[in-house]
């Protein structure tokens, strides 16, 4: 990325610093801008910066691994003439040993158990279920306010709750973080809640169990109907990026929502994907997201989008060429976007909520959770770079979430469980609808 700094030059201002205490307040808006790690974000660096300074201060992307049209050195340049934000050197995710993942699942994992023990001051429900004792304690009883359950109209949740989250639905949750994207223990005890927006994504390419194949093939063969994956997809991003407005979010913070390891081994299915027709299918999705982002924008000017992509890897390679291609390409520009550069998702949404006025859960993640249980087997080994499992590893409160929505296993509907049980909202919607409208469910 060597030209990328070179044509940056000496005087490429490095201007119109994302200022986040003024979002939260006044409503974002953009400029062509770089945010680098070493001027805090919301002070605008001085016009003049020298050459050695922007060299300095850029983490710029590290892989020489370019597509065969386009290098990320020509779409990062290309992307700084356009009016939206890229964030280098913010809250970026670190190499770390299975070890350390472990270590703060173990710290969760033993909050967890103490909460389920029957406190002293919860005695009176004697001998009951952890889960049942949990959502009448008075202080998590005004967490589950927050919880939200979204389903389609048309769905027809199985009466046998296989699922937690059927096609098209969405749980959200309250959350913050106790650990950073580097698994070391937050400090500050006062990070402001926001919100997880749980949505599945369709899985067509997992190493075990793609469990959607199948069902997104032609008839009568093992051959992958792209046109009707895509589209579905699409309507998950519509749908998750609704879902986040809905709840009066002013910042929607994104990632390459099910196209990590529910893609990767897409191939082993259908041997027709060559890298090349991924790389195509990668592109495919992108287009699809930008597209739902830029009518969210026409029809809001309330809420912005916060994408994270990077280069750590071939496949992070692969979606940040697939995303920066889709949104230089795109027109009219997209004002209210930011593209955040290997940075951990998380820890943006929380420094964002952060900046935000307290009381007042103003920021969205969204989440490609597992249909079957929100958060996996977060508590098990394994899946040590699955961004569903490490969200609840580093979070107790979103852990605590995930066993109470779980907890529908076996008993009724998810929105029966969500309402009913604990307390929470349900609402419904038509997505074949273009625009999204939702309904308070009784």
């Amino acid at each position: 990325m060597d030209s990328f700094k070179k044509r940056v030059g000496r005087n490429w201002p490095i201007q119109n610093g994302l200022n986040a205490n003024r979002m939260c307040n006044n409503g974002p808006r953009f400029g062509g801008s770089v945010q680098s790690s070493q001027s805090s974000i919301g002070i605008p660096s001085p016009q003049g910066s020298s050459q050695s300074a922007i060299e300095t201060q850029l983490s710029r992307p590290s892989s020489d691994v370019f597509s065969k049209d386009e290098t990320l050195d020509d779409l990062l340049m290309a992307s700084l003439e356009a009016p939206h934000n890229i964030i280098f050197g913010q809250f970026e995710i670190i190499t770390l040993t299975d070890q350390q993942h472990y270590n703060c699942r173990d710290v969760t994992l033993r909050r967890m158990n103490e909460l389920c023990e029957c406190a002293p001051a919860h005695k009176k429900y004697g001998n009951r279920n952890p889960l049942e004792l949990l959502h009448r304690r008075p202080d998590v009883s005004k967490l589950c306010r927050y919880l939200h359950c979204y389903t389609p109209t048309t769905s027809n949740p199985s009466k046998t709750t296989e699922k937690v989250l059927d096609r098209f639905s969405v749980i959200s949750v309250p959350a913050k973080m106790d650990f950073d994207a580097n698994f070391t223990k937050v400090q500050d005890e006062k990070n402001t809640l926001f919100t997880v927006h749980h949505i599945a994504a369709i899985n067509i390419g997992e190493e075990r169990h793609a469990t959607d194949f199948v069902e997104y093939c032609h008839a009568n063969s093992r051959l992958l109907d792209e046109n009707r994956y895509v589209r579905d997809m699409s309507t998950i991003f519509r749908i998750a990026l609704a879902t986040q407005h809905h709840g009066g979010n002013m910042h929607a913070v994104w990632f390459p929502l099910g196209m990590g390891a529910f893609l990767r081994l897409l191939p082993k299915y259908d041997a027709t994907y060559t890298d090349e027709r991924m790389r195509k299918l990668r592109r495919r999705l992108a287009d699809s997201f930008v597209r739902e982002v830029h009518s969210l924008f026409e029809t809001s000017n309330m809420m912005s989008v916060h994408l994270c992509i990077g280069d750590k890897s071939p496949e992070a390679i692969q979606n940040a060429i697939a995303f920066m291609s889709a949104i230089v390409d795109f027109k009219p520009p997209l004002e209210r976007l930011s593209v955040w550069w290997n940075a951990d998702a998380s820890a943006v949404a929380q420094f964002l909520a952060n900046q935000c006025l307290p009381n007042v859960m103003s920021v969205s993640l969204v989440n490609g959770a597992n249909s079957l249980m929100i958060g996996n087997h977060w508590f098990a080994n394994g899946a040590d770079r699955a961004i569903d499992e490490n969200l609840h590893r580093r979070s107790l409160l979103m852990s605590l979430m995930a066993f109470l929505v779980n907890g529908v296993h076996g008993r009724t509907t998810t929105a029966q469980w969500v309402a009913g049980t604990l307390d929470g909202r349900c609402y419904q919607f038509d997505q074949s609808n273009s625009r999204l409208t939702f309904t308070r469910a009784v």
